[in-house]
């Protein structure tokens, strides 16, 4: 099963893509490619920040279950609009794992970001 966490979430920010841009990068430090980046202007000397590089696959086990992230970026269709490119995480896991990834694994890294956090996350199946 797959979970999609899109960077917009109706029609603002989806706060739980934030987490995963924070959380990735922790467990996938054993990995061989991620991405580093800076934009403050303010702060020139600011450490840059690290984030999971489009199309990686990062394997983070937890509490026995693997589950696979991948960050894909694609652009957006134009319908009026200015064009947004459409940032989003795919969380894969195990069918059977399901409640518990649900239940534990996705509120623990939300809860260890912020406790305040509304889960806003959307399932497809394969």
């Amino acid at each position: 099963m797959t979970f999609v966490i899109e960077q917009y979430w109706i029609y603002s920010e989806n706060e739980t893509y934030y987490v995963a841009q924070v959380y990735l990068p922790v467990v996938g430090s054993a990995t061989n490619t991620l991405s580093l980046g800076h934009n403050d202007c303010n702060n020139p000397t600011r450490p840059p920040t690290m984030n999971i590089a489009t199309d990686r696959k990062i394997i983070d086990v937890l509490e026995g279950m693997q589950l696979e992230w991948t960050m894909h970026v694609k652009e957006a269709k134009n319908h009026g609009f200015p064009d947004r490119t459409k940032r989003y995480f795919e969380l894969i896991y195990r069918k059977e794992d399901k409640d518990r990834v649900v239940h534990r694994s996705v509120e623990d890294i939300l809860e260890g970001y912020n406790p305040n956090m509304m889960l806003s996350i959307y399932h497809t199946q394969n």
